[in-house]
């Protein structure tokens, strides 16, 4: 679940999707920062332009994630 957090301050929505077990990404900026920790609870990037290139890159890591999931796969997640 993508969410910006310049609109939230207190990243409800961001605790609704960990409650439910979602993969978060969310922007480094309002209660989402506070709640997620990078590479931990979620994943972060920077807010507006800047961050386009971190979301796509979290992007490219979940999908990785749960094509492994999907296929039993076991790689070292350090060569992602």
């Amino acid at each position: 679940m993508r969410v910006e957090g310049l609109g939230e301050t207190f990243g409800r929505v961001t605790i609704e999707a960990m409650a439910f077990g979602l993969p978060v990404l969310g922007t480094e900026a309002g209660g989402t920062k506070e709640i997620v920790e990078h590479n931990v609870t979620g994943l972060l990037h920077p807010v507006g332009h800047d961050g386009t290139r971190g979301l796509a890159e979290n992007l490219r890591f979940l999908l990785k994630m749960c094509a492994i999931k999907a296929f039993h796969l076991t790689i070292d997640v350090e060569e992602l």
